[in-house]
């Protein structure tokens, strides 16, 4: 099941900037699938191997909620 929480983070401008326009130029995504995604894909990329970070990436990836 999923249980969302919350995370405060620091990014660099540039990267806000990109962030913000991609959202704006897809209307379709939020800041939250984004950032599951790309951090599910990180953590599979680098070894993580439990089914849910597999399960929670291609959610996101394709916007399916729980």
């Amino acid at each position: 099941m999923f249980k969302p929480i919350q995370l405060q983070v620091e990014i660099s401008e540039d990267l806000h900037n990109a962030l913000q326009s991609y959202l704006e130029s897809n209307p379709g995504c939020s800041q939250t699938r984004v950032f599951s995604a790309a951090t599910a894909l990180f953590l599979m990329q680098n070894g993580a191997s439990d089914r849910s970070v597999n399960r929670t990436y291609i959610d996101a990836l394709f916007g399916y909620e729980d």
